[in-house]
C-alpha cells in the first residue's frame, strides 16, 4: 500500500519516475523493518530494540560477506534510479541481452527482450557493463560519418 501510494504521487509529478519508485521500495521497507519490530516486541515483550542492535553489531561482519552482492545490487540500484541512465519504456542492451524496461527496482532491472520473455537483470550489471540506451524519441542529426568512433589503446612495449 505504501509502494502504491508513492508511486500515485510520483505519476502526479511525471518527473522523476524513478524517484517514486525508490521512494516506495524505501517506504515499503521502513514499514515492514518497524512492523516486524512491534510485532517482535509484543510477541516477546522483554525484546528490546537495542538488543537486536548489539546482536547485528557482532555479527556484522559475517553479514556483511553474506550479502556482499545483494547489498551491492541494492546500492547500484538506488544509484540507477537516482541518476536515471535509462527510463521504464527505453530499450536497453547490456552484456548481449536486449529489450524493454519494465520495472527497475532497488535490486534488478526487469526487461521484456523481443521474443516475449521477461529478463531480471542485476543492477550491478547494469551499473558496472556498458549499457546502450536506444530512446525513440531521440533523433540523432549527426552524419554517420562525423559519428564518434571507439577510442582504443595502443601498448608501446
Amino acid at each position: 500500500m505504501t509502494k502504491r501510494m508513492m508511486r500515485h504521487i510520483s505519476d502526479l509529478r511525471q518527473k522523476h519516475q524513478s524517484l517514486g519508485i525508490l521512494l516506495g521500495q524505501l517506504a515499503q521497507l521502513v514499514v515492514v523493518v518497524l512492523g516486524c519490530l512491534i510485532s517482535l516486541s509484543v510477541i516477546a515483550p522483554s525484546f528490546h530494540a537495542s538488543d537486536l542492535i548489539k546482536m547485528l553489531g557482532i555479527g556484522s561482519v559475517a553479514i556483511g560477506f553474506a550479502f556482499q552482492n545483494i547489498l551491492q545490487n541494492f546500492l547500484a540500484g538506488i544509484l540507477l534510479l537516482l541518476h536515471e541512465p535509462f527510463k521504464l519504456g527505453d530499450v536497453i542492451s547490456v552484456t548481449g541481452l536486449e529489450g524493454h524496461v519494465d520495472d527497475i527496482q532497488t535490486r534488478a532491472t526487469l526487461i521484456s527482450t523481443a521474443d516475449g520473455h521477461r529478463v531480471v537483470i542485476p543492477n550491478a550489471v547494469l551499473f558496472t557493463n556498458p549499457v546502450i540506451v536506444a530512446n525513440p524519441q531521440a533523433k540523432s542529426t549527426m552524419p554517420s560519418s562525423a559519428a564518434p568512433q571507439p577510442a582504443t589503446i595502443e601498448s608501446h612495449g
